[in-house]
């Protein structure tokens, strides 16, 4: 049975090792005192709302229990910087600014009596809250609960433990975002495994991997893996953010041996779905505990938000049972590199007098990128001039994963029927 949030630092042996890094280990001791050390400073303080700093997954760690403990809220900014006036306002504080991957020094003398006797429970409702990336720049607030990612990790423990059993989870993701929070902090947390506490940021650093590990990354990450490192011991893979291509799963068990795990879902709706990369494209099985209340509209039950029913961002086509295929976005927000973009937003931040522009989700050799198709130009490549001109203006205007890289012409946007715009005839064009 996974331990729940409450047992992390309390049950079994207190020399167990949370998080190894180099020169040594943080123990389940060490980081309930520090978290107690930061408890005891938050409670001298009227702050409600504090934003966790990461310095790396043991101190988010400590910071993020000292926080619930205290009976406050942790605020994970995800990729905004947290001291910048607290996040404009949304936080009153900023905790957390050890050196990356470590922290303090503890007086082992007093650990325990620092620590595990002095953190207080917290109960299921106990709440933080974290953004998603944002369709057009503006990172959307959405909270959770202690309870919920219990329950997550309880629904992920019960398809991925028995392959997880021995391994080291190292990462290339982050703790202060939802994916992160639940594959390198909860789920090993839940299951008493370790986490190299140091986060890998480039292909080269998984030669470190020496010991049997479970690689929790993106799949931009795995579409750099060429030439395949030497070294890595990975047992087990698990990659979200975005569909991974079918060539970077190619490369990745070329690379690494294994194929992927991948996850789908969402900040709002935490794990839905997961699938193999070496399966057919698009399938996707839910998980343990979810299940399909409506599939022809897309509407799931799940214990993962508190209405027990959501409808999934995606259309699908229902194949029986839990599994199902994706089919796209249900709206016109894509994925580009791990952050979400809304085409709606490209167009209008465009703003040409006299000419319809449309911006579409353009894929080559397995990367994704805008593209954008203005009217009243012959087909094909937009002038060079013309392209350039607009690029600089979207640059001031939009976050980079949002600004076209392909520009094209077209005399008249083709539309069907019901007048609307023949959005798969446009990407011809970029053929």
């Amino acid at each position: 049975m996974p331990l729940p949030f409450n047992d992390w630092l309390r049950a079994g042996d207190p020399s167990r090792p949370l998080f190894l890094k180099k020169g040594g280990a943080v123990t389940v001791r060490m980081l309930a005192a520090e978290a107690a050390r930061r408890l005891a400073l938050v409670e001298r303080t009227g702050w409600e709302r504090i934003a966790v700093q990461s310095q790396g997954a043991a101190d988010f760690l400590a910071s993020f229990a000292a926080i619930l403990c205290a009976g406050r809220t942790p605020v994970l900014p995800g990729s905004r910087r947290p001291d910048d006036a607290a996040l404009g306002g949304s936080a009153d504080a900023v905790l957390g600014r050890g050196p990356r991957g470590s922290l303090p020094r503890i007086d082992p003398a007093d650990s325990l009596a620092a620590g595990l006797s002095v953190l207080p429970p917290v109960p299921p409702e106990a709440g933080f809250v974290l953004y998603t990336s944002g369709s057009s720049g503006t990172p959307k607030e959405v909270r959770k609960s202690v309870g919920q990612m219990d329950r997550e990790a309880e629904i992920t423990s019960a398809l991925f433990a028995s392959r997880l059993e021995g391994l080291v989870f190292a990462g290339t993701v982050d703790p202060l975002h939802m994916y992160g929070l639940s594959f390198l902090i909860w789920l090993p947390m839940a299951l008493g495994l370790p986490v190299l506490a140091r986060r890998l940021e480039v292909p080269e650093d998984l030669a470190g991997l020496t010991f049997p590990s479970a690689l929790v990354t993106t799949p931009t990450f795995l579409h750099y893996l060429e030439p395949a490192p030497e070294g890595p011991d990975i047992r087990f893979l698990l990659t979200a953010g975005g569909p991974l291509s079918a060539g970077d799963a190619g490369r990745a068990r070329s690379s690494l041996g294994l194929w992927a795990d991948e996850i789908y879902g969402s900040t709002e709706l935490g794990a839905i779905a997961s699938r193999r990369s070496c399966d057919s494209p698009g399938l996707a099985r839910l998980l343990p505990g979810i299940a399909f209340a409506d599939a022809a509209r897309a509407i799931i039950s799940t214990p993962l938000v508190p209405e027990g029913r959501a409808q999934l961002d995606d259309l699908i086509e229902p194949l029986g049972g839990s599994s199902f295929r994706l089919l796209g976005r249900r709206d016109q927000i894509v994925k580009v590199a791990e952050h979400r973009v809304s085409l709606g937003e490209v167009e209008r931040a465009v703003q040409l007098d006299g000419r319809e522009v449309r911006a579409l989700l353009v894929v080559r050799n397995g990367r994704a990128a805008i593209g954008l198709v203005v009217s009243g130009y012959p087909a094909g490549p937009l002038p060079g001039a013309t392209a350039a001109a607009l690029r600089r203006r979207l640059l001031a205007r939009l976050p980079l994963p949002a600004v076209p890289r392909f520009f094209r012409g077209c005399p008249r946007l083709p539309r069907n029927a019901q007048g609307k715009v023949e959005r798969e005839r446009l990407l011809e064009l970029f053929k």
